[in-house]
């Protein structure tokens, strides 16, 4: 400075040094002023040197501060930052399970209250990872997770109704920290059913962060007497690993990796029955790997996010009697069950800030790269492990005649895109969207679907939202999920599940009100054709195959208090 006019100036990095640009000369007369926000600023005279300079806290006396929240803001949805996962996982079960995190009246758990086969109003939702696609119930065993609770610092659930981004009406988002600052950071937890261990390290270019997680019990269990032939107690035997980076080229772009490799194993010998007086001896192995690279870019009124994935896999069930003595009149049950896979993602989103409001579009592409999946069975009613019943199927007879052995490949694409328009005012904001999707390997044309939301603001404390919505998503699911066999079987007969959802959500002083209203149609049933039966022959069976031509119905609401 030359008395009350700046010469140059310059800012410090992170840890408090600077430097001016080259051919800056200080002369006599010149000062250097160093000021900071919170602190009181120094003036110094020129000289060739300053040394290190220390700046004192300064304090403001304000005589009121007036704090007013927005007063239109999303109802439906159910977000968990950092504090209160640690808060909520850590009186799970499993601390480690980060879906113990997901709690809402929409939420029902399938299994026990512990499990993590999370479904809403009937449905299970798609699960996101960083923006990236992982699917449906993305758990070990259906027990937790496959992303610990630590490496999450995020976790949010729509479950009345999504934008055109997302093909379900319902999502969970898993967020996990991006942290370009200073920092070393490492955390152990053990528990009777797992340990984890996690790490991470940046500085404010580039960070990384990692964890691993093993099971414990079965490890455990060799320690006692239990008399018993299980090799572990079920679903204990797992592993996973966990590992995400980032890039900070510029103050605007960022590169970011991440990536999961998952191990399941379970093998035992359940008890005896009069049908099988040995037991059966039951085995169920899983293995899956994602890994995601994401470029973002964030301008002065948008961002941008390009995202390439690969996911491969394979699951695999078997449930065969442990001798071959049956009981009296029994009936041989058997399985053996096998599902390799490979997939490719790509997802582009752009969110632009306009005078019109926020518009948001993007395209996706879900390329199936190769499916193989083989079956031998006998008796086998098509429906999960975990099943309630274990009954036969009504026509079990033909299912056991025309779906003894299966064997199949697939290769296929599915191709979406998208556009959303968000407009906001100080009493009213509203979201309208659409969205086309083409299904490669069904039978259908390209799939409509709109999204409609409002929110607003019938005084400070109350607020009302409504959204209404239309949904397509592809009947296909993992393969151990009821006729999901079936489906690959006759899946180029079969049309998109089309879903169709209301929902209004009112709030007032802490007092939550919901309701909604969903219906699905073109779901994949397993349909007996009687049309071509020779009632006169007994000898000739039905014939089955999976239509699109089921439908479900779902009308409810709920009331919290927070």
């Amino acid at each position: 400075m030359s008395g009350d006019s700046i010469l140059t100036g310059s800012a410090t990095d992170s840890e408090g040094r600077y430097s001016f640009e080259s051919g800056t000369e200080l002369h006599e007369g010149h000062s250097l002023r160093i000021s900071s926000i919170g602190f009181e600023a120094v003036l110094l005279e020129a000289s060739s040197e300053f040394g290190t300079v220390v700046l004192n806290p300064r304090g403001y006396s304000l005589e009121a501060v007036k704090v007013v929240q927005n007063r239109v803001r999303a109802t439906s949805g159910v977000a968990a930052g950092k504090e209160k996962i640690d808060q909520r996982t850590a009186s799970s079960a499993v601390p480690s399970n980060i879906t113990s995190a997901v709690k809402a009246p929409s939420v029902t758990r399938s299994g026990s209250a512990h499990s993590s086969k999370i479904r809403v109003h009937g449905t299970s939702p798609d699960y996101y990872v960083n923006g990236i696609s992982v699917g449906r119930d993305p758990n070990h065993f259906g027990a937790f997770s496959i992303i610990p609770a630590s490496m999450v610092d995020r976790i949010g659930l729509q479950p009345k109704g999504t934008d055109a981004r997302y093909s379900q009406p319902s999502v969970i988002t898993l967020s996990t920290p991006t942290r370009f600052q200073k920092h070393r950071q490492g955390d152990l937890s053990l528990s009777l059913i797992d340990a984890t261990g996690s790490y991470s390290v940046g500085n404010d270019r580039v960070f990384a962060a990692a964890s691993v997680r093993k099971s414990v019990l079965d490890k455990l269990v060799q320690y006692f007497d239990l008399h018993s032939n299980r090799r572990t107690l079920p679903p204990t035997n797992f592993q996973d690993v966990y590992f995400s980076a980032g890039w900070k080229m510029t103050d605007e772009i960022r590169l970011l990796t991440d990536q999961y490799h998952v191990r399941d194993y379970l093998t035992f010998v359940s008890g005896g029955t009069d049908a099988n007086p040995d037991g059966m001896k039951l085995a169920q192995h899983a293995r899956e790997s994602m890994y995601g690279l994401r470029l973002e870019y964030l301008g002065n009124n948008s961002l941008h996010q390009i995202a390439v994935a690969t996911r491969s896999g394979e699951e695999s069930y078997l449930a065969s009697p442990q001798s071959s003595g049956l009981g009296a009149g029994s009936r041989r049950f058997a399985l053996d069950l096998f599902e390799d896979r490979s997939q490719l993602l790509f997802s582009w989103n752009s969110k632009i800030g306009t005078r019109l409001g926020d518009i948001a579009f993007g395209t996706e592409l879900d390329r199936v790269v190769d499916r193989n999946y083989k079956l031998k069975q006998t008796d086998w009613n098509f429906q999960p492990p975990d099943a309630g019943s274990d009954l036969p199927y009504i026509y079990q007879n033909e299912l056991n005649e025309q779906y003894h052995r299966v064997n199949g490949n697939q290769s296929y694409s599915d191709l979406a895109g998208y556009w959303s328009l968000n407009r906001e005012s100080e009493k009213r904001r509203t979201m309208l969207g659409l969205r086309i999707e083409k299904f490669g390997a069904l039978e259908s044309a390209p799939a409509l679907s709109l999204r409609s939301r409002v929110d607003f603001a019938l005084s400070a404390d109350s607020w009302l939202e409504l959204a209404a919505g239309t949904y397509a998503a592809s009947p296909v699911d993992r393969v151990l999920e009821p006729y999901q066999v079936l489906v690959r079987e006759d899946l180029g007969q079969l049309r998109p599940v089309a879903t169709k959802l209301f929902s209004a959500h009112y709030r007032s002083s802490g007092v939550n009100f919901g309701m909604f209203a969903k219906s699905l149609s073109s779901m994949p049933v397993l349909n007996p054709d009687l049309g071509s039966h020779d009632e006169s022959d007994p000898s000739e069976g039905v014939s089955l195959a999976m239509r699109s031509e089921g439908s479900a119905s779902f009308l409810g609401g709920d009331v919290t208090y927070e």
